[in-house]
């Protein structure tokens, strides 16, 4: 059995709360007719909103703070250090901490989960049309997961280096797929890269430039999807595929 994962937080991002509302009633339309476990994770606050505005009753609801995020531990001056390190300055400190956080709201559902043998991560704000919502209601359904491997959305094939910084576009990472394996190693796998950007001096805003790393030092652990999609064919076609 697969799980889904997700949160959402009102904070300064690319867009305004007003700009991702639709999307995540979209999101929510589509969770409400799965069949899979959706664990979500955000503030009191969004979720009385979101009960008033469609149906949220089979969402398992996590309300955590944004200041008891793992990322916050790492404090306020790291995250504002990492944007200013940033060329893509519509990003925001708070945006790159959620980004960073995917893997330990996974973490979290883990260990609530025992029965679930994988675990997808989906963005709150990724379903953008009828097409999305649709596909969307069987996410988690459609494949076996192979033991030990991250699933990953390849846009195309990492050059390998060392260290990844815009403009450079691989992976996807607004879904992530894997087995509690795979996640644990991910996960520390990760963690390590993460410094090595840091002791570097390069930003670590960009989930997307770190994973690119993970899958240039570790290529064993990941299955790169080259496969379009054909509702969303590029940075959200694990919708229709997984």
């Amino acid at each position: 059995m697969a799980c889904i994962v997700s949160a959402y937080y009102k904070i300064p991002s690319k867009k305004s709360h007003e700009w991702y509302l639709p999307y995540l009633l979209r999101w929510f339309r589509s969770a409400a007719s799965n069949t899979v476990p959706v664990h979500f994770f955000t503030t009191e606050d969004v979720r009385k909103e979101l009960g008033g505005l469609t149906d949220i009753s089979r969402i398992q609801f996590h309300i955590l703070p944004f200041e008891e995020l793992t990322a916050a531990q790492l404090g306020r001056q790291f995250w504002e250090l990492q944007y200013a390190r940033d060329p893509e300055k519509y990003h925001s400190p708070e945006l790159g901490m959620i980004w960073y956080e995917k893997r330990h709201f996974v973490r979290r559902v883990m260990e609530i989960e025992a029965g679930a043998t994988a675990f997808i991560w989906c963005d709150a704000g990724c379903i953008r049309n009828d097409g999305c919502e649709e596909v969307a209601k069987k996410l988690g359904q459609r494949v076996g997961y192979e033991k030990g491997y991250m699933y990953l959305q390849c846009i195309k094939e990492p050059i390998p280096k060392q260290f990844y910084q815009y403009p450079d576009e691989y992976i996807a990472c607004g879904l992530l797929a894997g087995d509690r394996a795979a996640w644990n190693q991910f996960i520390g796998l990760y963690e390590g890269t993460v410094f090595e950007y840091t002791e570097a001096g390069i930003s670590i805003i960009s989930d997307q430039h770190i994973t690119s790393s993970c899958v240039c030092k570790k290529p064993g652990l990941f299955l790169l999807c080259t496969e379009e999609g054909k509702v969303d064919g590029t940075w959200f076609k694990f919708l229709e595929l997984l």
